[in-house]
């Protein structure tokens, strides 16, 4: 099997992807043949000897897209990095040579001429299996890292692209966003957020801290998805995350693995969220949230 990888490295983190794909692929055997799209070419490590480096002079989507359309036409398996630009490009060459695409993408296993992909579906309640000979891929956020080193590897090439844009572009301004607190309190889905929301709003407002919330509150229209923790939200950093009825899904931890300290108040003991947390109160979240109420009264 002859696999074409491209990493994208805009945003120089092309040392994160090559372990995660070291990580991805390691039960698979396959001829790898990296690339790296950029703007501008570096010294890489990655999981092979030589790679191929394609330098644009700035990222639009479709000019990338067209280019590795016929750059790649040959090829018919392929897979993306995490990034968001990724996906961003993997829907539209999945498009542009009428292949197979998937995103977010957690695991893959030969299986004689095909391949079968693994990933999460409807909102993260179900895993579901893909199989296809042909495909155009890219990997979850949640694929895990190798702890294997990388390879120096030298380029084979630096192909520079220079090719008008098909956007124009009218301002850039930055966004001024709000420093996040010192402090992260998480709800999920073992709240009682009918009766209790308004008193833990009100108990984050005295201890200034920040307010997150897992995915099904948030599906639930509960609060809104700007609280989002987790690999399709927000990620935070605080120094304590007090977690509270929240089990632990695999999206969800990377939202606070950042945390210097995190707290989990769960009345199950074998949630997920538990073997991950600095501290673990196997207690209804209700007397924690009264008793550090009474401390603010």
């Amino acid at each position: 099997m002859n696999i074409t990888v491209i990493i994208s490295d805009f945003a120089g983190e092309h040392e994160t992807y090559f372990k995660q794909l070291k990580s991805f692929i390691k039960d698979c055997i396959a001829s790898v043949k990296v690339i790296v799209i950029t703007d501008k070419a570096s010294q890489y490590a990655s999981i092979v000897d030589r790679i191929d480096v394609i330098e644009f002079e700035a990222y639009d989507s479709e000019v990338i897209a067209n280019y590795i359309a016929k750059h790649l036409e040959p090829s018919r398996k392929i897979i993306f990095d995490s990034s968001i630009l990724s996906r961003e490009l993997a829907g539209r060459l999945s498009y542009k040579l009428n292949i197979p695409g998937l995103i977010d993408v957690r695991a893959m296993k030969s299986n004689n001429e095909s391949v079968i992909f693994t990933k999460h579906v409807y909102a993260a309640n179900l895993v579901a299996e893909f199989e296809t000979i042909d495909f155009c891929i890219t990997l979850s956020k949640t694929v895990p890292k190798s702890e294997e080193s990388l390879k120096p590897s030298t380029i084979n090439k630096v192909h520079q692209v220079s090719m008008d844009s098909t956007v124009k572009v009218l301002s850039v301004n930055p966004i001024l966003k709000e420093k996040d607190k010192d402090m992260l309190i998480v709800i999920g889905r073992g709240v009682d957020v009918t009766n209790d929301l308004n008193k833990i709003k009100t108990l984050t407002a005295h201890m200034d801290a920040d307010l997150g919330a897992s995915r099904p509150i948030c599906m639930g229209g509960y609060v809104s998805l700007e609280h989002l923790v987790g690999v399709s939200g927000k990620i935070y950093s605080p120094k304590i995350c007090i977690t509270l009825g929240v089990s632990g899904a695999l999206a969800f931890y990377p939202g606070i693995e950042k945390s210097k300290v995190i707290i989990s108040i769960n009345e199950d003991k074998d949630a997920p969220i538990m073997k991950y947390s600095d501290y673990c109160i196997q207690s209804d979240y209700k007397d924690i949230v009264n008793y550090l109420e009474g401390l603010y009264e």
